[in-house]
């Protein structure tokens, strides 16, 4: 018998098989629309807004979120994550709802609020600061979450992905690999739209 078996072969064994009633699904639970449903639901809060662009601006890890000042207040993001039932520190694989909010989340689905920030404020973003040769020409692409922005050029793709890369040689993560495939996908999906 062959290592290998012929279509033929495989065929006989496996039988007709219908795709009719077949569709693959994708293992990323993210949903945009589920995500704004939520959103609206909330009310609309601007505090999550201001959440993420204190997450993209200035990061988070290890259990802390920090605070924003908006107006003459401190915000506590932990309060704000609580109060909105925002999931932080899940575990890596965790099993999340499509409408479920987490950090990343939050990042990912305010990406231009974000942007438009940092256009407005010409603030660096701990990714630009540390991570990167600071070309100011990449400001306001160089953030956790901007590579959801669908504008993003070839240029700035690849200078989003060099600073991944290097926060990854930095701190031993692997945040590129998602990055990579975020792109990955972005062509998949422009070439059958």
């Amino acid at each position: 018998m062959a290592k290998y078996l012929s279509n033929t072969e495989i065929n006989e064994i496996v039988g007709k098989v219908d795709f009719s009633n077949f569709s693959p699904l994708s293992t990323d639970s993210y949903n945009e629309s589920a995500t704004a449903d939520k959103f609206k639901s909330l009310g609309s809060p601007k505090e999550l807004i201001f959440c993420a662009i204190n997450f993209a601006i200035v990061g988070y890890g290890n259990k802390k979120y920090g605070n924003y000042k908006f107006k003459d207040q401190i915000i506590s993001i932990s309060e704000v994550m609580r109060k909105y039932g925002v999931k932080a520190d899940n575990p890596k694989g965790a099993i999340l709802a499509e409408n479920d909010l987490t950090p990343q989340r939050l990042c990912r689905f305010f990406r231009y609020s974000i942007q438009n920030y940092i256009q407005q404020t010409k603030v660096h973003s701990y990714l630009f600061r540390k991570y990167t040769d600071k070309n100011l020409k990449f400001l306001d692409i160089t953030f956790r979450g901007a590579e959801y922005i669908d504008e993003l050029t070839d240029e700035q793709a690849d200078y989003l992905k060099t600073a991944t890369k290097n926060l990854d040689s930095a701190l031993g993560t692997n945040i590129s690999d998602r990055l990579l495939r975020v792109f990955e996908a972005k062509k998949g999906t422009q070439l059958f739209s």
